[in-house]
């Protein structure tokens, strides 16, 4: 058979390790394991649920997250950058941005896993 008529079979799927997980991520799938095990009248174990998740949940799910972690980050940047302007009393631009993404960046996504682990963050307007 050549490379054109061969017929394949699509390859597993693989997910990540538990221990890789969002603590965000392994409340939603804890969520979809009781939901599917109500649905199915059947426990689900979790590795079910964490494949049904990734197979048709964790994309959109990740997109909106990253969407809404992005805009968050943006206006903490912003404030950053008007408050450090306001202080040298001229518009410091790129500057006050790196500055925050130097100083504060890694602290801010380290309390966004922490205030948005149970919750989904505001989607932007």
């Amino acid at each position: 058979m050549n490379a054109t008529t061969e017929c394949r079979t699509a390859p597993e799927k693989s997910h990540p390790p538990d221990g890789s997980l969002l603590p965000a991520e392994r409340h939603r799938i804890e969520a979809l394991q009781e939901e599917m095990s109500r649905r199915l009248n059947r426990a689900v174990s979790f590795d079910e649920a964490k494949r049904e998740w990734f197979n048709n949940y964790a994309l959109p799910w990740r997109e909106q997250r990253l969407r809404a972690m992005l805009h968050l980050q943006r206006q903490a940047m912003d404030t950053h950058k008007w408050i450090r302007s306001e202080q040298e009393r001229r518009d410091l631009g790129s500057a006050a941005v790196l500055e925050w993404i130097q100083h504060y960046a890694a602290a801010w996504r380290d309390w966004f896993e922490r205030e948005y682990e149970w919750t989904d963050p505001p989607l932007p307007e």
